[in-house]
């Protein structure tokens, strides 16, 4: 991609639900747009709660006039999946949702697909369509690295190793990363060593670091001063990927932490259901 006047065409990319993957997504868009193109970001109601995402769209569609957003509804029923996790749903939410993808991208096609991880499914479109696709790949190449090597046949590392199996069908990789940073792993993975022998790795396309913004209205003032009220050592701070769970200790006098209580101070992360 070169720099320039914009009209140079529309990227699509497809994040999957939650606002984790819409973050960085927006934030690739905001670098594609940069480099004289238009993005169309796709967004897909999950059936589990991903916490909302409204007031964000409205404003990156305000302040970014070169990103646009279009709704794929989602598949009116799903099969029956009994793993307690939203990812394994997530895999079976955008897998159906293939014809609805299919039908936006005959209608105005795009220079080129790009999709996080969990879309993997989506190449088979692209490829119907003769679209370029990317996978966009939010973590580290180390990360990426270690995906990429699971062991195949484990029921339980399925959701994980699905875009090792998947990968060489699309056109490349993105990854959140800088080449200085993570040499020895993008080495592994551009030679090979990755993936299973025989099975060819796509190129792969160092992009980061992509940094979010500032983000307002999740709390940060009242958070701060929250905690300078706090006794020295009495909070413990938990982060399980975008979920974040601050712990403060019951006024005991012991050591322990088994009085620990929630803190109702808003520190960002979708509400989980119930």
């Amino acid at each position: 991609m070169s720099g320039g006047a914009r009209d140079n065409g529309t990227l699509v990319l497809y994040p999957s639900p939650g606002m984790g993957h819409l973050v960085s997504m927006v934030q690739l868009g905001k670098l594609i747009v940069s480099q004289g193109f238009s993005v169309t970001i796709l967004i897909v109601k999950a059936h589990y709660n991903t916490g909302s995402t409204d007031s964000f769209i409205a404003r990156v569609s305000s302040a970014n006039p070169s990103i646009s957003f279009h709704t794929l509804q989602p598949p009116a029923s799903l099969p029956h999946n009994p793993s307690p996790h939203h990812e394994a749903h997530a895999f079976d939410i955008l897998r159906l949702n293939n014809p609805n993808l299919r039908a936006f991208l005959l209608s105005s096609p795009p220079r080129a697909l790009i999709f996080d991880f969990f879309c993997i499914h989506a190449v088979d479109v692209a490829k119907e369509l003769a679209i370029p696709c990317y996978c966009f790949f939010t973590s580290s190449a180390n990360g990426l690295a270690c995906l990429l090597h699971i062991p195949r046949g484990q029921k339980h590392t399925r959701v994980f190793f699905m875009l090792g199996s998947i990968s060489p069908d699309c056109d490349g990789i993105m990854v959140n990363t800088v080449e200085a940073l993570e040499p020895r792993a993008l080495e592994a993975i551009t030679a090979g060593r990755c993936t299973l022998e025989g099975v060819p790795t796509p190129p792969i396309y160092c992009i980061g670091p992509l940094i979010t913004e500032g983000r307002e209205n999740i709390g940060q003032v009242d958070c701060i001063a929250w905690l300078g009220t706090q006794p020295k050592g009495s909070v413990v701070f938990l982060c399980f990927r975008k979920s974040w769970v601050v712990l403060r200790r019951a006024a005991q006098r012991d050591s322990r932490w088994a009085g620990e209580e929630r803190a109702e101070v808003p520190v960002g992360g979708a509400k989980p259901a119930g």
